[in-house]
């Protein structure tokens, strides 16, 4: 299969397989079964990461589209017992003052207040864990816009809030 991203969903019993190992049989059979799912389900989908966490799958991160050219920076969750897809966007926005100069009095400057997005940005092929019980995904490096990074972040379940635990030392290839 040449490289490229699909959207489909797909399962696999595991506790079959481990029967069969268990009852000693000689020629395990491993069949995948390919889910009907509804709801908001994200395009084709690939280099992202995954967990499971009360009956939901969350995928975050990750290229979408067919050529993989848009990382994602949100949550594409499927409810394992409806099979139905929602998607949760992680951005968060911050109020700073910034000096903005008047358009008629260029030497003129005033402060204003601003919302600025902050958070982790969008990203591929990065590593991921999730700590149950803090309901915590932590996400470690993997390319921003392009360029490898290094940075950690945590994402708390329950807050709904970003916190960069490590800004890392990457540096744009451009």
């Amino acid at each position: 299969m040449k490289e490229g991203s699909v959207n489909t969903t797909w399962k696999l019993n595991i506790d079959e397989i481990i029967r069969q190992a268990e009852e000693g049989e000689s020629d395990i059979i491993i069949n995948w079964e390919s889910l009907a799912c509804a709801g908001d389900a994200p395009q084709p989908m690939s280099h992202h990461t995954a967990f499971v966490y009360e009956d939901q799958l969350y995928c975050y991160g990750g290229l979408l589209g067919m050529q993989g050219q848009d990382s994602n920076a949100d949550f594409y969750i499927l409810n394992l017992k409806t099979r139905v897809w929602t998607h949760k966007s992680l951005k968060q926005y911050q109020k700073v003052k910034r000096w903005v100069s008047d358009p008629g009095n260029p030497t003129m400057k005033t402060e204003l207040e601003v919302e600025e997005e902050c958070g982790c940005e969008a990203r591929d092929q990065h590593s991921a864990v999730f700590d149950e019980d803090g309901a915590i995904m932590y996400v470690f490096g993997g390319y921003v816009a392009g360029d490898k990074a290094n940075d950690l972040w945590s994402y708390s379940l329950n807050e709904g809030k970003w916190t960069c635990l490590h800004p890392g030392d990457y540096m744009a290839l451009n």
